[in-house]
């Protein structure tokens, strides 16, 4: 019977180190080489007009980017990096000074750039904003 005991010990030793082993190396990738993407934001007017948007990003209760942008008919802007911190961020965007829109984004291992478009649905110009989530 002792031997019995010992096999199953050996077999589970074999079992659990390497996925131990497996694990930890895991870990200290995740925490080494992955880092989160930074919050970059990129503009696109899909409306026929030519528009102004205003960007405004906060971040625990501090404005951190403040920025407008011109920006033609069927075409695209990018903001650059904004920030590389974790968390969650609230971007104002303000259309033509009349159409505002809030969003929340969150930045973190799957979480990407944001996306605002400026659509012209039904003869009415609005925002829409996304997050690319992987």
């Amino acid at each position: 019977m002792n031997k019995i005991k010992k096999a199953i010990l050996a077999i589970l030793l074999i079992i659990t180190i390497p996925i131990s082993v497996f694990f930890a190396l895991y870990l200290f990738h995740v925490m080494v080489y992955l880092k989160p993407e930074p919050l970059k934001i990129q503009i696109i007017n899909e409306d026929i007009k030519d528009h102004n948007l205003r960007i405004e990003v906060i971040y625990e209760a501090k404005k951190i980017f403040n920025e407008s942008f011109n920006i033609k008919s069927n075409d695209k802007i990018f903001t650059g990096e904004i920030s590389k911190k974790e968390g969650e961020y609230i971007i104002i965007a303000t259309l033509d000074n009349k159409i505002r829109e809030e969003f929340t984004a969150k930045v973190g291992f799957s979480y990407s750039s944001v996306d605002i478009f400026i659509v012209n649905k039904s003869d009415s110009v609005r925002i829409e904003i996304y997050q690319k989530v992987y």
